[in-house]
Protein backbone atom coordinates (compact mmCIF):
# COMPACT_ATOMS: atom_id res chain seq x y z
CA UNK A 1 0.00 0.00 0.00
CA UNK A 2 1.12 3.78 -0.94
CA UNK A 3 1.82 6.42 0.94
CA UNK A 4 -1.26 7.87 -0.75
CA UNK A 5 -3.92 4.91 -0.19
CA UNK A 6 -2.28 5.36 3.85
CA UNK A 7 -2.83 9.05 4.24
CA UNK A 8 -6.15 9.02 2.18
CA UNK A 9 -7.60 6.17 4.51
CA UNK A 10 -6.51 8.55 7.61
CA UNK A 11 -7.64 11.45 6.16
CA UNK A 12 -11.25 9.65 5.76
CA UNK A 13 -11.35 8.95 9.73
CA UNK A 14 -9.88 12.01 11.13
CA UNK A 15 -10.37 15.29 11.29
CA UNK A 16 -8.35 17.54 9.47
CA UNK A 17 -6.25 14.51 7.82
CA UNK A 18 -7.16 15.98 4.65
CA UNK A 19 -4.64 18.41 4.82
CA UNK A 20 -1.57 16.56 4.53
CA UNK A 21 -3.39 15.17 1.04
CA UNK A 22 -3.72 18.98 0.29
CA UNK A 23 -0.25 19.94 0.74
CA UNK A 24 1.44 16.75 -1.15
CA UNK A 25 -0.85 15.57 -3.59
CA UNK A 26 -2.83 19.06 -4.39
CA UNK A 27 -6.32 17.69 -3.77
CA UNK A 28 -9.02 18.43 -1.91
CA UNK A 29 -11.09 15.18 -0.72
CA UNK A 30 -13.36 16.26 2.44
CA UNK A 31 -14.33 13.56 4.69
CA UNK A 32 -17.69 13.95 5.23
CA UNK A 33 -18.48 13.43 1.24
CA UNK A 34 -19.74 10.06 0.52
CA UNK A 35 -17.09 8.27 -0.80
CA UNK A 36 -17.16 4.05 -1.62
CA UNK A 37 -14.23 2.78 -0.38
CA UNK A 38 -13.90 0.47 -3.58
CA UNK A 39 -13.26 4.05 -5.81
CA UNK A 40 -9.57 3.88 -7.02
CA UNK A 41 -8.24 7.36 -7.39
CA UNK A 42 -5.21 7.16 -10.01
CA UNK A 43 -2.21 9.11 -10.19
CA UNK A 44 -2.47 9.66 -6.56
CA UNK A 45 -5.87 12.37 -6.93
CA UNK A 46 -3.53 15.26 -7.99
CA UNK A 47 -5.27 17.68 -8.39
CA UNK A 48 -9.01 16.59 -7.50
CA UNK A 49 -11.56 18.44 -6.07
CA UNK A 50 -14.82 16.88 -4.70
CA UNK A 51 -17.23 18.64 -2.63
CA UNK A 52 -18.07 17.78 0.77
CA UNK A 53 -21.58 16.74 -0.25
CA UNK A 54 -21.06 14.86 -3.13
CA UNK A 55 -21.93 11.26 -3.38
CA UNK A 56 -20.10 8.40 -5.29
CA UNK A 57 -20.89 4.92 -5.81
CA UNK A 58 -18.88 1.64 -5.41
CA UNK A 59 -15.81 1.14 -8.09
CA UNK A 60 -15.71 4.22 -9.29
CA UNK A 61 -12.34 5.15 -11.21
CA UNK A 62 -11.42 8.82 -11.07
CA UNK A 63 -8.68 10.66 -12.65
CA UNK A 64 -6.48 13.47 -12.11
CA UNK A 65 -7.29 17.14 -12.38
CA UNK A 66 -11.30 15.70 -11.19
CA UNK A 67 -13.54 18.47 -9.98
CA UNK A 68 -16.89 17.42 -8.85
CA UNK A 69 -18.72 20.56 -6.89
CA UNK A 70 -21.49 22.86 -7.23
CA UNK A 71 -22.47 25.06 -10.19
CA UNK A 72 -23.22 28.74 -9.36
CA UNK A 73 -27.01 29.32 -9.16
CA UNK A 74 -27.56 25.31 -8.42
CA UNK A 75 -27.88 23.70 -4.51
CA UNK A 76 -27.37 20.14 -5.62
CA UNK A 77 -23.98 18.31 -5.77
CA UNK A 78 -23.38 15.26 -8.36
CA UNK A 79 -24.51 11.93 -7.10
CA UNK A 80 -22.37 9.35 -9.10
CA UNK A 81 -23.47 5.66 -9.24
CA UNK A 82 -21.32 2.89 -9.33
CA UNK A 83 -18.82 1.71 -11.74
CA UNK A 84 -18.41 4.82 -13.51
CA UNK A 85 -14.98 5.98 -14.99
CA UNK A 86 -13.87 9.91 -14.68
CA UNK A 87 -11.70 10.72 -17.25
CA UNK A 88 -8.28 13.38 -16.56
CA UNK A 89 -9.88 17.53 -16.15
CA UNK A 90 -13.43 16.49 -16.48
CA UNK A 91 -15.86 18.41 -14.32
CA UNK A 92 -19.19 17.70 -13.37
CA UNK A 93 -21.01 20.37 -11.71
CA UNK A 94 -24.27 20.95 -10.06
CA UNK A 95 -27.52 19.05 -8.87
CA UNK A 96 -26.78 16.04 -11.29
CA UNK A 97 -26.68 12.00 -11.19
CA UNK A 98 -24.44 10.09 -13.11
CA UNK A 99 -25.73 6.78 -14.15
CA UNK A 100 -24.15 2.98 -13.41
CA UNK A 101 -21.31 1.86 -15.52
CA UNK A 102 -21.46 5.79 -17.42
CA UNK A 103 -18.08 6.89 -19.00
CA UNK A 104 -17.12 10.76 -18.79
CA UNK A 105 -14.01 11.17 -20.93
CA UNK A 106 -11.46 13.72 -20.74
CA UNK A 107 -12.05 17.22 -20.21
CA UNK A 108 -15.54 16.35 -20.11
CA UNK A 109 -17.80 19.38 -18.61
CA UNK A 110 -21.27 17.64 -17.17
CA UNK A 111 -23.95 19.99 -16.40
CA UNK A 112 -26.58 17.51 -16.89
CA UNK A 113 -28.07 13.91 -16.06
CA UNK A 114 -26.25 11.26 -17.76
CA UNK A 115 -28.21 7.86 -18.08
CA UNK A 116 -26.44 4.75 -16.63
CA UNK A 117 -24.39 2.98 -19.48
CA UNK A 118 -23.47 6.09 -21.70
CA UNK A 119 -20.60 7.27 -22.96
CA UNK A 120 -20.14 11.22 -23.17
CA UNK A 121 -17.13 13.36 -23.93
CA UNK A 122 -16.53 17.26 -24.97
CA UNK A 123 -19.36 19.11 -23.79
CA UNK A 124 -21.97 16.38 -22.51
CA UNK A 125 -22.34 15.16 -26.03
CA UNK A 126 -23.34 10.85 -25.69
CA UNK A 127 -21.27 9.07 -27.96
CA UNK A 128 -22.41 5.63 -26.97
CA UNK A 129 -24.99 3.75 -25.15
CA UNK A 130 -24.08 0.03 -23.86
Amino acid sequence: MGIFNILYRISRIVPGGGFMLRIIYSCDIPRHAKIAKSVSFQHRALGVVIHPDAEIGENCFIQHHVTIGVNKGTKGVPKIGANVFIGPYAMILGDIKIGDNATIGAGTLVMKDIEAGATYTGNTKMIRRR
